[in-house]
């Protein structure tokens, strides 16, 4: 096989081509691992979505609850400034816990 480039400048945004798209997403968004790690938490990136985890003694859960919350907020200017939308619709919450630790008053 063959492979032929043609190279051609561009003033401004961003060339397509099947092999640079998904590589030049992941180092579009890189920066938003270790945002999130800067909380301590940890992330799941999958194509467009983010799922962002932690887990807690219960001791610790409202300090968990302050880092996540300020890191979706931290999640929200970063992605204003990079030109990206984080959409409210689209984010949720899910808080397990064993049945012997859940505080039934929430």
């Amino acid at each position: 096989m063959v492979w032929s480039f043609q190279f051609i400048h561009y003033l401004c945004g961003m060339w397509r081509a099947a092999v640079s798209g998904p590589i030049l997403f992941v180092l579009y968004i890189i920066d938003i691992t270790a945002l999130i790690e800067s909380y301590g938490l940890s992330c799941h990136l999958y194509a467009g979505d983010t799922q962002v985890d932690g887990s807690c003694p219960v001791a610790a859960v409202d300090t968990l609850s302050s880092n996540v919350s300020a890191c979706v907020r931290a999640i929200s200017s970063w992605a204003t400034s990079s030109r990206l939308l984080l959409n409210p619709d689209k984010t949720e919450t899910l808080w397990c816990a064993t049945i012997h630790n859940r505080n039934t008053d929430c």
